[in-house]
């Protein structure tokens, strides 16, 4: 009696069941709840950021490539850039260098134009002295002439008229001469010819009242006359040669010498000359 009644009943131990279940289910539930909540803290603090890291890291690394590319092309339109700088700067040096040559040009022509300048102006002063020359034996002749004109004017004795007569004629011939010479001077060859024809008429003139040995002077010097005519205007040197001839020849005046030869010399190189 006393085992029988030491042993549980079956309902205690049913409850005994009971609860050993349910705190094994509560166990279980704890336990698993455990488990969800750390799986979720976890996955939160652990694979979500590493997922999130591995993203940003490979937007990194996709940037990082988008960056060197940009790098690359920026590099490579600045190696452009530069090899074009090189050339332009080499063009420029070239181009620099070319004004440099034609700068160096242009002064040595400056040089040789103050030269022929300077050359130039030496020629036009001496031009100026001989026109001034020129100008001044103008006014000694017509000063003779006015002298002239006022000796005849004061002659009483007719037959001293005519050689005084002859002289002005002569000195008016060497004026119209000397008048041509100061045309030439100035490269007026039209006037410098009329001038001539001038004295050729009044030299013409003169034979009319010239003795046999002036005449023959007064042909020489109208050969001599008519060749610096024939000259004009092709040959203005020529023809101021012969002037220069003839004035020295003028110069002395009336002399008694026979130069028929001469004349002839002259007439034929006047005939030779003329087409």
């Amino acid at each position: 009696m006393t085992e029988q009644n030491t042993k549980p009943s079956f309902f205690v131990r049913f409850l005994k069941v009971i609860l050993r279940l349910i705190l094994t289910l509560l166990f279980g539930i704890i336990l698993g709840a455990a488990l969800y909540f750390g799986f979720q803290f976890v996955y939160q603090e652990l694979v979500i950021p590493t997922q999130q890291n591995a993203t940003d890291l490979q937007n990194l690394n996709t940037h990082i490539d988008q960056q060197w590319d940009l790098l690359q092309n920026k590099n490579k339109e600045i190696e452009e850039r530069l090899s074009k700088m090189e050339s332009d700067q080499k063009n420029t040096t070239d181009h620099i260098s070319e004004l440099v040559a034609d700068f160096e040009q242009i002064s040595a022509d400056l040089d040789a134009y103050q030269i022929q300048q300077e050359d130039l102006a030496n020629q036009i002063q001496k031009i100026d002295q001989s026109i001034v020359d020129l100008i001044d034996q103008n006014k000694d002749l017509t000063a003779q002439n006015e002298d002239i004109i006022a000796l005849v004017e004061d002659l009483e004795v007719e037959k001293k008229l005519q050689p005084v007569y002859q002289d002005l004629q002569l000195f008016k011939i060497m004026l119209q001469v000397n008048r041509s010479r100061l045309f030439l001077m100035q490269d007026n060859y039209g006037l410098a010819k009329q001038e001539l024809e001038l004295a050729n008429k009044l030299l013409n003139s003169l034979l009319l009242s010239a003795t046999e040995l002036q005449e023959n002077e007064i042909l020489i010097w109208d050969a001599r006359l008519n060749l610096a005519i024939s000259h004009l205007p092709d040959n203005p040197i020529l023809a101021n040669d012969d002037l220069e001839i003839l004035w020295s020849m003028m110069a002395n005046g009336f002399s008694n010498p026979d130069d028929i030869e001469e004349l002839d010399i002259i007439k034929e190189n006047d005939s030779t000359s003329q087409p």
